[in-house]
């Protein structure tokens, strides 16, 4: 939907849009998760996995509205330092349930 309003051209195969960008809408961002979530399972269901427990891996800067969207639609939070020492130990909290990741940009 996104990538039709700025006109992204659909009948090239090598054009992939994914993803969206905001600035200060919290609509966005929950819509964003919600889509992230079905998406994720959506996935799961046709890999015949379990798809009932999503989980998004934030560092601890977010933007409070990531926190609520999570809250808001069931999926499970995993909230990482911002310390750079850190950054590598981030990468143990994926898991089969992370739809997505978030990162704030330092």
């Amino acid at each position: 939907m996104i990538a039709r309003l700025f006109n992204v051209p659909a009948h090239d195969d090598s054009m992939n849009a994914i993803g969206t960008s905001t600035v200060g809408s919290s609509e966005a961002i929950m819509l964003g998760v919600l889509a992230m979530k079905k998406r994720w399972q959506t996935k799961r269901k046709a890999e015949d996995k379990p798809y009932d427990k999503p989980n998004i891996v934030m560092n601890s800067a977010v933007q409070v509205c990531w926190e609520k969207a999570a809250r808001y639609f069931d999926v499970e939070e995993k909230v990482r330092s911002r310390s750079p020492a850190k950054v590598t130990n981030s990468l143990k909290v994926w898991d089969h349930s992370t739809s997505t990741a978030l990162r704030t940009a330092s």
